[in-house]
């Protein structure tokens, strides 16, 4: 009889996968209805996850996903969730972080309680960089802060086309200089400066040339020794963060669309091994109004350049697909006044709950799912269940033109303020 019981046991553990949902492949995300309306055991079939797609870089279907819902909605523990199973199956991730240090609090332990009974609570290796410009502010106001990060600098020499400099608001002619002195081997911002000084151009083309090198030069951003290690950092399977302590402007914008250039050369040097080489990364772009929206793209034309950030972003939309690369865009609104339309339009995969003004979204998602999110008057339809006393919001999962459900989010499983 006891042979028989421990036999059972025995078999029990045996089925038990070590791993479940890294083993499916999946991220468990929502349920149908509200987490306490269930009695014991939650239906598999009112399960709704998201696939992780594992088949090699060039074979993979990308992923383009829009995160949009008003603050406070549970954005960034969907997001956690979604980036711990991606980060289960191998994908390098990077994450941009403008405004809070949310996603530092995922090296900790999960506490959640309402996750699915086959998913655990676990932490996530993430380090966090900042880029040097960034310095002087937390060694004045979050000193503490300063010992947990590592700063950064762009590497010179990397910043070989013009539309770089026109971005820190260098004028054109003046740019055009400076990319030459760059690819005969000049890195010195200090050369740039007299170089500039010294050429014949007209006075006012010089003087907001000096006026944006010598401000590149007084914040620092050139003056950190290391480099963003993203490859030594994904050899070692840490999630990178970038983190802007909300010190926004043209440099966010800049700095950003720098990073996803030296993602784009990783790529193409892992390519240059075969195709088969390309590793699978996913960069998800968190609070994206800071440098994606309607107020950074008019800071950087005012001084003359372009938003780095947007095109870049874009690339990585379309033409980034081959060196592997996944992407979330994360929006509190999909207002065109907040963010760069076609940035919204490049996202096939949405998930979207209550926003404030879901005007932006008609003809972006099914009708019916819009009109669900739009709808704030019972009497005139369904509406997205929200309850803010108890923090549960109902959200809408759109895959493709057609597809799409509703469900209310599990509780996150990794570090969460």
């Amino acid at each position: 009889m006891y042979e028989n019981v421990i036999n059972d046991i025995l078999q029990l553990e045996a089925q038990k996968p070590d791993d479940y949902w890294r083993e499916k492949a999946e991220a468990p995300l929502f349920t149908k209805k509200p987490f306490y309306e269930y009695q014991g055991e939650i239906p598999e079939e009112d399960i709704i996850t998201m696939s992780v797609d594992t088949r090699d870089a060039q074979s993979r279907t990308p992923l383009n996903a829009l995160v949009c819902a008003s603050t406070g909605v549970g954005k960034g523990r969907l997001i956690k969730n979604i980036v711990k199973a991606y980060h289960k199956q191998g994908y390098k991730i990077l994450y941009f972080e403008p405004k809070s240090i949310e996603m530092m609090n995922a090296r900790k332990m999960g506490k959640g309680n309402k996750v699915h009974p086959l998913d655990k609570n676990e932490k996530l290796p993430v380090v966090s960089y900042v880029p040097n410009y960034i310095k002087s502010y937390l060694d004045l106001n979050y000193p503490e802060m300063s010992r947990k990060v590592t700063f950064y600098s762009p590497e010179l020499s990397k910043l070989n086309y013009r539309e770089i400099w026109q971005s820190f608001g260098v004028p054109d002619k003046a740019a055009d200089l400076i990319v030459e002195m760059v690819q005969k081997g000049t890195t010195n911002i200090d050369a740039f400066i007299a170089k500039i000084a010294r050429t014949s151009l007209h006075s006012m083309t010089k003087q907001a040339a000096l006026a944006s090198l010598n401000n590149l030069k007084g914040t620092g951003l050139f003056s950190a020794k290391r480099k963003l290690d993203l490859e030594v950092e994904w050899e070692k399977s840490n999630i990178v963060v970038i983190n802007y302590f909300s010190r926004d402007g043209a440099f966010m914008n800049t700095e950003i669309g720098l990073v996803l250039d030296l993602i784009r050369d990783i790529g193409i040097m892992e390519s240059k091994k075969g195709l088969k080489n390309i590793t699978k990364k996913l960069i998800i772009f968190d609070d994206a109004f800071y440098y994606a929206g309607l107020s950074a793209t008019l800071a950087t034309r005012s001084s003359g350049g372009i938003n780095l950030a947007i095109r870049n972003i874009s690339n990585c939309q379309n033409n980034f697909r081959t060196w592997g690369i996944d992407t979330m865009f994360v929006v509190q609104s999909p207002d065109t006044n907040a963010i760069f339309p076609a940035l919204i339009d490049g996202c096939t995969t949405k998930f979207i709950s209550y926003v404030e003004n879901p005007s932006s979204l008609q003809g972006k998602v099914p009708y019916a799912a819009y009109s669900l999110v739009s709808n704030v008057n019972p009497a005139k339809g369904p509406v997205l269940h929200v309850n803010e006393q108890n923090y549960l919001f109902q959200w809408i999962y759109v895959q493709g033109k057609t597809r799409w459900k509703t469900g209310f989010p599990f509780d996150c499983t990794v570090g969460h303020s």
